[in-house]
């Protein structure tokens, strides 16, 4: 064999009839065998399943061979398998969520706790509490307003499904899998674990390492794995305590209906809670210490929300993980870095929050808060936003401050907040995993208008704004419409400030808007036109503002406008089909 005159790398220009020849050579050579030369004998049936699995294996090698790098890969699985190394785990999918108001009716005073799971029906869809929720109400069989329920509670979209009760075989990191359909939308975020030892049950809690916890730590990690589906894995008494033959284990899953679960303000309103109907649930509630309310004391609770749900977010993908996991792995689960805060809240919240950019208190002060001494103001700190935030959110002590601004997904338009709840879910969340000096403070951001507008002089006011319209000279072949050509142009409009396509600080390019619109089937040229003077300037020009302070900020956008990085732009006036003309 040491005469074979096959170079080393030359595998990889054999087809499976290449190599099937190549075996039948040496056969030949050899002498021993002459069955091989005759289709149908064994040996040539051999070959022929060699050469065909060899075939089979090359063809795998070439078309994925790419996708075993980090940097390259471009399936799902094998990203998924490569950062399992790093001990990253993907987000899968995240339901909705919305925060809401409540009123308890026909109640004595006294405390309360509704238990976990209970849920309501909008039309079908389910919204359910993923924990105990207890409050307190004062006065007597009065309608009441329950306080503080806003700011720390959410309903997530979906059903808490049962898993059948479960015997682990006591082996060490032992994995259990969530066993609903391949279609089925199972939220990342909401997958419960109880386990009964010595006939007790009790809640094991989500770790995001095994790794990070002793031999007597009841934690679990969860893994959406290169099959979709979500793994459940337990320690080995090393890291985290590991189940025993003798344990038995129950699973509850938050089952979603996707994007159909999303829900706009006053969906909840007079709808009824009722509670989750389980044998196994209440023997686990039985055994806490809570006095929960019965169905009929349930049946007095009115809720309501101010606010639309979040939407519904798919897997998390490659791209994202590429980006995410790197960030993970430096962190190694810790908060510490103002980059380690990033990549905790976009790999944990990204169900709600689009994007994020975190400052220590001397960013804070030198860029947020100058903005607004910069605007004319005396007393920025107490600025609406700024002081909602500072005074909900922030301690007596204030040097010692991170600040994270967030553009929510709660709905996919301008000018919205995180509420309440949704920010103390956040901060509890990384008061778990930070440095303990440290205090976190949930910031809104800056939104900024931008809309067409001819600036004429030095002056300007939201008149000239609506006094501004978009001229679009046709080209003279085209056979377009003009509604077509206008609503194209609308849609480039809309699309280039869309939620998902802008971030925190970015760079405006109004340029590339430009063209855009240019290169739109029909259009030759266009320019922005004052409908009163007449008067025109090539290209569509715009002016961006703080709605806040719009005598204080109105200013011409340029080429490329820069925002600052707690700054994100929006289209003021989304409709644009009546402020174009085409001629």
């Amino acid at each position: 064999m040491n005469e074979f005159p096959v170079a080393k790398d030359s595998y990889i220009a054999f087809d499976g009839l290449s190599i099937k020849e190549k075996i039948k050579e040496r056969l030949n050579q050899t002498r021993l065998f002459t069955d091989q030369n005759y289709e149908g004998s064994n040996i040539a049936g051999i070959n022929d399943s060699i050469a065909m699995s060899f075939s089979l294996l090359m063809y795998y090698l070439n078309q994925s061979s790419v996708n075993g790098q980090f940097s390259e890969t471009t399936v799902y699985e094998n990203m998924n398998r490569i950062v399992k190394e790093l001990d990253y785990k993907p987000v899968g999918h995240q339901t909705a969520s919305v925060s809401f108001t409540m009123t308890g009716n026909n109640l004595g005073a006294g405390i309360y706790t509704i238990p976990r799971y209970s849920n309501l029906s909008i039309g079908g869809v389910i919204y359910s509490f993923s924990k105990d929720v207890s409050f307190t109400k004062t006065i007597d069989n009065t309608p009441e307003a329950i306080k503080g329920i806003d700011s720390d509670t959410v309903l997530h979209q979906g059903t808490f499904v049962e898993m059948p009760l479960y015997t682990p075989s006591g082996n060490a990191n032992e994995i259990i899998y969530i066993t609903a359909s391949d279609n089925s939308i199972v939220d990342n975020f909401n997958i419960d674990v109880y386990v009964q030892t010595d006939g007790v049950w009790k809640e094991w809690s989500k770790t995001q390492s095994l790794y990070i916890n002793n031999s007597s730590d009841e934690v679990f990690e969860v893994r959406f794995n290169e099959n979709k589906r979500y793994e459940i894995k337990f320690g080995d008494d090393i890291n985290g305590k590991r189940l025993q033959n003798t344990d038995r284990v129950l699973i509850y899953y938050l089952l979603s209906n996707g994007v159909d679960g999303e829900i706009g303000v006053s969906a909840l309103q007079n709808k009824k809670i009722a509670p989750s109907v389980s044998f196994n649930l209440q023997t686990i509630l039985d055994s806490s210490n809570s006095i929960y309310m019965s169905q009929s004391q349930l049946l007095e609770l009115s809720l309501n929300n101010k606010f639309p749900s979040t939407y519904y977010s798919t897997p998390e993908s490659i791209e994202s993980i590429r980006k995410n996991a790197p960030g993970v792995f430096r962190s190694q689960f810790s908060i510490t870095t103002k980059k380690s805060y990033e990549t905790f809240v976009k790999s944990n919240f990204s169900y709600i929050i689009h994007d994020s950019v975190v400052m220590n208190n001397s960013e804070y002060l030198d860029s947020y808060i100058k903005y607004f001494y910069e605007l004319g103001l005396t007393k920025p700190q107490n600025e609406s936003r700024a002081l909602f935030n500072q005074v909900n959110y922030a301690d007596a002590c204030n040097f010692n401050n991170v600040y994270i601004f967030c553009v929510p997904k709660s709905v996919k338009s301008s000018l919205a907040y995180l509420t309440p709840s949704q920010k103390t879910l956040i901060i509890n969340s990384i008061s778990d995993e930070q440095v303990l000096t440290s205090e976190t403070v949930l910031a809104d951001p800056v939104y900024i208008a931008f809309d067409m507008c001819l600036k004429e002089t030095n002056s300007v006011s939201k008149e000239t704004i609506q006094d501004s319209e978009l001229l679009v000279v046709k080209t003279q072949t085209n056979r377009r419409s003009d509604s077509s050509i206008k609503n194209d142009i609308q849609n480039v409009i809309n699309d280039f400030f869309s939620v998902e396509n802008n971030t925190l600080g970015q760079s405006v390019n109004i340029q590339q808007l430009n063209t855009s619109i240019l290169n739109i089937e029909g259009v030759s040229q266009i320019y922005t036109r004052n409908k009163s003077t007449r008067n025109s300037v090539e290209g569509i020009k715009m002016l961006y503002w703080n709605p806040v302070y719009f005598d204080l900020t109105a200013t011409e956008a340029q080429s490329l406008t820069n925002l600052y990085n707690f700054q994100y732009p929006f289209l003021n006036n989304k409709i644009f089909v009546d402020r174009i003309t085409l001629q």
